[in-house]
């Protein structure tokens, strides 16, 4: 077998294994004994069903109504839901710690198929203000299947996405997780 061919297939096992990259997020095998669930409450880690308080998970601004950036904010707000999500240390498969994202589900109440979702994790200190951030694709439409109309997605329970852009100093038992971009399939 030629160089060429051992690097394609090595490759293609890597990618089928799991081992991805999207924009420089990686993916990691999920060794987290003690992680906590948040499956069934709001994604805020205060523990406020913000659902129940009619709060949205994605921030709006009316003065972009009318162009394309608006309808796709519009349907987040409307449509999209994170029902779960967890934030903590967790190790990869080295047994080194990292600060990750786990448990992620998604739900897309609304009546259009979704083929990429970007959510954004938000610390926020004591007084509620948001103090760091991190942006994560994780439905993408070269690996994964569009989110239909009225379907729930999960993320696989082995895995994590490491946020290596959080700082130290950040409390980062406070934090949100919400829909912050979508690409329509249609």
């Amino acid at each position: 077998m030629n160089n060429k061919l051992k690097i394609i297939l090595g490759s293609t096992a890597i990618i089928l294994c799991g081992v991805i990259t999207f924009t420089g997020n990686k993916i990691y095998t999920f060794a987290n004994e003690n992680k906590e669930s948040y499956i069934g409450k709001s994604y805020s880690s205060d523990g406020d069903d913000d659902e129940a308080n009619g709060s949205s998970y994605s921030s709006y601004d009316s003065s972009r109504a009318g162009n394309s950036s608006s309808r796709k904010q519009d349907y987040i707000d409307k449509y999209m839901r994170v029902t779960g999500g967890t934030v903590d240390m967790m190790e990869d498969y080295t047994r080194t710690s990292k600060l990750g994202m786990a448990e992620v589900e998604l739900k897309n109440n609304g009546d259009r198929d979704v083929k990429d979702v970007t959510v954004t994790v938000f610390f926020r200190d004591d007084q509620g203000k948001k103090v760091a951030q991190q942006s994560i694709c994780v439905l993408n439409e070269y690996v994964d299947d569009p989110l239909n109309a009225n379907y729930s997605w999960k993320m696989q329970d082995d895995k994590f996405y490491e946020l290596t852009s959080i700082p130290r100093s950040v409390d980062r038992s406070n934090y949100t997780i919400e829909v912050t971009d979508i690409t329509f399939a249609d």
